[in-house]
């Protein structure tokens, strides 16, 4: 990428459109594509987007928290199974503190993520729940895990990189497997139907349902890459009616799971595809004025505050 001053910006070299089948997180993460998380971020607030990605020279490192790694585990066991979890993640033994340092180093010999016994129990609790629940276990059978897409589409005369990464995609569904801290005084689906709201998850479903929609072109251009069944591929190709399916699990408190469907023409679904065409135009705009290396930053001149102005509970109550 070239920055307005004509200067040239270091970064990953960009992949290719197309669909990737066992592509590395950390390498998908580190392209400067556009993700559901970056829309979000350019729907709110361009600056935080230019922040918090790797355009920024003194972005801090970012450290997965203790919650993150379970949220990674859990995929991990649902998503691709015992087999591959074993070989990432192992239960730390009980009688850590007794152990030799020799014993210690033989814990975890291929460099695999040591999690506390009640960590790992509860990743097994929780992978066991959303399987053994029948009306969301059928979500993670017939498809392929960690599908990641990339494509181009123009944006006020200019084209934008955009991608994005399915927990797993069926032929008629892409299917997304979040956690959830439930509330003591709401039930658990409430509690979902407001990280919906709050974490703008209509927003990813409405960019995800956009990304699927690339799948028959890039097909039809041979744009696949990495092991896939081109039979099963096909099919999801060939599809016209699919859905974008969340399936959530409480991260604590009782092993609670829930799931919920959104197709395209759904009111959120439509919502959120005003929010993307928002973050598309902001991102546009402010890359053509900003460049790539200042800031985002956009001066706001003094002005009165009114009422008008103030959150609505804050409005309610002064009247």
């Amino acid at each position: 990428m070239i920055d307005h001053a004509g200067a040239a910006v270091a970064e990953p070299a960009p992949f290719a459109d197309g669909i990737y089948f066992g592509l590395d997180e950390g390498a998908y993460h580190r392209d400067l594509a556009l993700g559901s998380s970056d829309l979000k971020r350019l729907a709110a607030e361009p600056a935080d987007y230019w922040y918090s990605s790797p355009l920024n020279p003194d972005l801090p490192a970012e450290e997965t928290t203790p919650s993150q790694l379970i949220g990674k585990a859990v995929h991990k066991l649902v998503l691709e199974g015992e087999q591959a979890f074993a070989a990432r993640f192992i239960r730390r033994p009980d009688d850590l503190a007794r152990l030799d340092a020799k014993a210690r180093a033989r814990i975890a010999p291929n460099g695999q993520d040591v999690l506390p016994g009640e960590d790992f129990d509860r990743i097994r609790i929780a992978a066991g729940q959303v399987l053994a629940n029948p009306y969301l276990a059928a979500s993670f059978t017939g498809g392929s895990s960690e599908v990641s897409i990339f494509w181009t589409e123009t944006v006020e005369g200019e084209p934008v990189r955009r991608k994005a990464r399915f927990d797993y995609l069926k032929p008629r569904a892409v299917v997304d497997l979040k956690s959830v801290r439930p509330m003591d005084t709401a039930a658990f689906p409430d509690t979902c139907r407001k990280a919906i709201a709050n974490w703008g998850y209509h927003t990813q479903a409405a960019a995800y349902l956009q990304a699927r929609a690339q799948v028959p072109a890039l097909v039809a251009a041979g744009a696949v890459h990495g092991d896939h069944d081109p039979a099963w591929l096909a099919r999801v190709a060939e599809a016209t009616a699919y859905a974008f399916v969340f399936v959530f699990w409480s991260s604590s408190g009782a092993p609670l799971t829930w799931g919920t469907i959104l197709s395209p023409g759904n009111d959120l679904v439509t919502y959120g595809e005003g929010k993307v065409a928002a973050a598309l135009y902001a991102y546009a705009t402010a890359r053509r004025r900003f460049g790539l290396r200042a800031p985002w930053i956009e001066p706001q001149p003094l002005r009165e505050i009114e009422l008008a102005d103030m959150p609505g509970w804050f409005q309610r109550g002064a009247l």
